[in-house]
């Protein structure tokens, strides 16, 4: 079974700690092209990292939810396997797919740059590569601009 980190929940007492997250947010979101890390050899290992040994991408349960949608293939069927490393190899073999990598060619992970201490972020999420982000800062921003 594939192992996910839990996506961050927070509860804010109020507006100036709501804010002062969402602009530390923005700070620790990225976006990485999957083809990019794809032709650097990125791989699936140990039932829980996509990446090489010296930069490793942790899943979050949306995150690995969005790749298996991506790839027309049941998140039930990853988390039903018992057999160490089974739902890397999975991966790895639908990854390597010319279909897999065209569905994935515009597509970039959203990483959020705090992930655990044995990984270089979480992945939350996919996007095209044409998506225009819309952060939680810049939508604060914006319903305070339109309240007043």
């Amino acid at each position: 079974m594939f192992q996910t980190e839990v996506a961050s929940e927070k509860e804010f007492s109020d507006w100036n700690e709501l804010y002062a997250w969402v602009a530390d947010e923005e700070k620790s979101t990225s976006r990485v092209p999957i083809q990019g890390l794809l032709k650097n050899g990125a791989k699936f290992q140990e039932d829980k990292y996509f990446g090489s040994s010296e930069y490793k991408l942790a899943f979050t349960e949306e995150g690995l939810k969005a790749l298996c949608y991506k790839l027309g293939f049941p998140l039930l069927a990853l988390e039903m396997t018992k057999e160490s490393e089974l739902a890397s190899r999975i991966l790895n073999d639908l990854l390597s797919q010319d279909n897999a990598k065209a569905q994935l060619s515009n597509s970039e992970f959203v990483i959020n740059e705090k992930g655990s201490d044995s990984s270089h972020g979480k992945v939350c999420g996919i996007v095209s590569s044409s998506y225009v982000g819309y952060s939680n800062n810049s939508f604060m921003r914006d319903i305070e601009n339109v309240i007043g």
